[in-house]
């Protein structure tokens, strides 16, 4: 892994390293969501979810189960977010993270409130790696003034 991203992967372990899902809507539960699953259904596919150490969750996992990113509460996002990050940094990652970021959903929309200052400029770093790509510069430029940095 290049300097950089190994920097900010060890930054995202640090400064999240005490987040957990609490209440939040886990993996498994964001995908029985997703397939419109009952309310039965989704008790069992929580049971299943990772709630304490979101850096146990398999990057194949993640990858499996990308599609969670747009079912997440903002407490779900929180304890996720930094798996994905370092999925990505780590170059594993068969999803784009930076679309998710940079068109801000429902999910970002509450947990930004919740993530310190620190994890947001995390969060601005990572999209930084990406200001040079063609495809998506101006998406991150974007989202990082009109959202990311906007208090921080």
């Amino acid at each position: 892994m290049p300097p950089i991203k190994e920097e900010l992967a060890d930054r995202v372990r640090r400064e999240f390293s005490d987040v957990t899902l609490g209440n939040g809507i886990g993996l498994f539960e964001a995908q029985g969501l997703d397939q419109y699953a009952d309310e039965a259904t989704l008790k069992k596919l929580r049971e299943r979810d990772e709630k304490k150490n979101w850096a146990a969750i398999p990057f194949d996992l993640l990858n499996e189960c990308n599609s969670s990113l747009t079912f997440f509460d903002a407490p779900g996002m929180k304890f996720h977010l930094p798996a994905f990050l370092i999925c990505d940094l780590e170059g594993k990652a068969t999803q784009d993270i930076v679309f998710i970021l940079c068109y801000v959903t429902e999910p970002f929309v509450h947990v930004y409130d919740d993530l310190t200052a620190t994890q947001r400029k995390i969060v601005c770093d990572y999209l930084r790696l990406y200001k040079n790509d063609p495809m998506v510069a101006e998406m991150v430029e974007n989202a990082i003034n009109s959202f990311w940095n906007a208090k921080g």
